[in-house]
């Protein structure tokens, strides 16, 4: 079925045409490679124009393969029938007795079109308009086909070379031997018009607003060396592209036939799905941001496989593309990061989900609406990285992004030199103090307070609370902005639009301090974005993840 689905996707496609074109130009015939070139073409626009119109979303099942636009018609369906029927009625026409490679190519034809069905991507309905629309345009495509060859050759009734008759030098009677044809005097006009329209139609395909999860993504690698069974891979995949294709929609992704729905922690990670999306919808709606695409990267690092039975370690990266409603200029991209326990048993011949451990950075706000209103327009930040002092704030941004985990890429990791605390109550107090004061990064000197020494560090060091009130206290940092989101968000006049690269920001929730992270830079309209570890974080919106009820800490670093 990935086979056939390949043979309709639009490289796939463009390369037949293009064969398919270059040989009827060699051959001469150039009204037939113009026919082509513009029946596909003209007819890739036509269904994409037909998608927006209807309007129609694609099945609420798991995926496959990767899809996105809209649903009716397919696009597959109408696009291979189009052309396959095609090169079927001029093999018809160019050689009688090819009655089985004409058969061959309208299986083909219908294969596509249900392997669309099979992979969960399409409605049957999808399918079979695509066929009934796409054999209605191949008549008039090709009714038009033979009308641009008659006026080339002549009267309908006229010999020609698709007729499969010669010419004789006198240009009078039939001849005998191989099919004559006009020379070939250059690129024609009819057949260079068709692969134009043909390129327009692809961009068109591709690059036309839909909303719809056209770019939510995901590949699953398996580390060299590991036995993982293919359908086990697939399932992941499939799990994955339900939850890409949700946070990017806002509509709760079909994950539900993935988990081991007769026991508990099966219903509390599809309800944790749920609580996601709707969190990221609700705060792109308050800041005014559309979510333009969703990238996941699986990485299985760890596997042990039985009959029935598996167990997977991964990394897994999500990397979600987002634009301010309305603003002009380029859109920007953050990644979330975690680590994935997954436990799955085998039932009915499908894999299930049955335990799902990792921390999520989308899941830390029990409320999903922050109240606040869509944010006015963040004023660019002014120039000026540094506060004058020892800190060295551009190293420190660095080593923040090298050493910030999953979150980076499925290949980026945590600084190993370090231990990792992310199994006994959380690592993102001791990457904010490496950041802080590793001779890579910030380059602070450390005190008998807040240090790492001996594989493991202070209480200063590894606290979220403890770290904020250490650089508080030694007046190492001061604090320029203490409260909810409307108090120290909004610009121009939020205080956290005052820190710099560098800067630390604390996550206040039940009157303690739970999260900490390191402030990089900002987007391109000014909005800041930090890193962390523990449920990783890399360049994220500063407030992503957090509710009414967070209290942030905003810290400059002084020294």
């Amino acid at each position: 079925m990935l086979f056939l689905t390949a043979l309709g996707s639009a490289p796939a496609v463009i390369a037949q045409v293009c064969l398919a074109t270059a040989y009827l130009l060699h051959r001469g015939y150039r009204a037939f490679a113009g026919g082509l070139s513009c029946a596909v073409g003209l007819g890739w626009l036509l269904e994409t124009v037909l998608k927006v119109a209807v309007h129609r979303p694609r099945p609420e099942l798991p995926h496959l393969v990767s899809a996105g636009g809209y649903s009716f018609p397919s696009g597959h369906s109408f696009v291979s029938f189009v052309l396959y029927g095609y090169l079927a009625l001029l093999l018809g026409r160019l050689a009688p007795r090819s009655r089985w490679a004409r058969v061959s190519l309208l299986l083909v034809a219908a294969g596509i079109g249900l392997s669309r069905v099979y992979l969960g991507v399409h409605y049957p309905t999808d399918v079979l308009g695509g066929w009934v629309l796409g054999a209605a345009w191949l008549a008039l495509a090709w009714h038009l086909t033979l009308r641009a060859h008659a006026r080339r050759w002549g009267a309908l009734s006229r010999c020609h070379p698709a007729d499969g008759c010669g010419v004789a030098a006198s240009g009078r009677g039939r001849g005998s031997g191989a099919p004559a044809a006009r020379p070939n005097r250059g690129w024609p006009g009819p057949a260079s018009l068709g692969l134009a329209l043909l390129g327009v139609a692809m961009a068109a395909s591709l690059g036309m607003p839909t909303g719809n999860p056209a770019a939510a993504r995901c590949d699953v690698v398996v580390v060299p060396g590991l036995a993982v069974p293919a359908d086990l891979v697939q399932t992941v995949r499939a799990l994955y592209q339900a939850r890409a294709t949700g946070l990017l929609t806002g509509v709760s992704a079909p994950v539900e036939p993935f988990y081991d729905a007769g026991r508990e922690a099966g219903r509390w990670s599809v309800e944790h799905d749920r609580t996601r999306i709707a969190h990221l919808s609700a705060w792109a709606a308050a800041r005014g941001v559309v979510i333009e695409g969703v990238q996941v990267h699986v990485r299985v690092a760890l596997a042990e496989v039985e009959q029935d039975a598996a167990w997977l370690e991964m990394g897994v990266t999500e990397h979600i593309g987002y634009r301010y409603a309305g603003a002009p200029g380029p859109g920007s991209s953050f990644g979330v990061g975690a680590w994935h326990v997954m436990q799955f048993t085998r039932r009915g011949g499908r894999w299930l989900v049955v335990r799902d451990w990792f921390s999520d950075p989308l899941r830390e706000a029990p409320v999903v609406a922050d109240g606040a209103a869509a944010r006015a327009a963040p004023r660019p930040h002014p120039g000026g990285e540094s506060s004058g002092g020892k800190y060295r704030r551009e190293a420190a941004v660095r080593y923040a992004d090298r050493y910030c985990g999953p979150a980076a890429g499925p290949d980026s990791h945590y600084n190993r030199k370090y231990r990792d605390y992310s199994y006994l109550g959380g690592d993102c107090a001791n990457f904010v103090s490496q950041v802080l004061s590793d001779p890579e990064a910030g380059g602070l000197p450390t005190d008998y307070t807040w240090r790492y020494a001996g594989g493991k560090g202070t209480r200063a060091w590894v606290r979220a609370e403890d770290l904020v009130y250490y650089l508080l206290e030694s007046g190492r940092a001061t604090l320029v902005g203490r409260g909810p989101y409307p108090e120290v968000g909004p610009a121009p006049a939020g205080a956290v639009h005052r820190l710099l690269p560098g800067d630390v920001i604390g996550y206040e929730q039940g009157g303690e301090i739970r999260h900490v992270s390191v402030m990089v830079g900002h987007d391109p309209a000014g909005y800041p974005l930090v890193n962390s570890h523990t449920g990783d974080r890399y360049r994220v919106p500063w407030d992503l993840g957090w509710d009414a009820r967070t209290v942030f800490w905003l810290l400059h670093i002084t020294e």
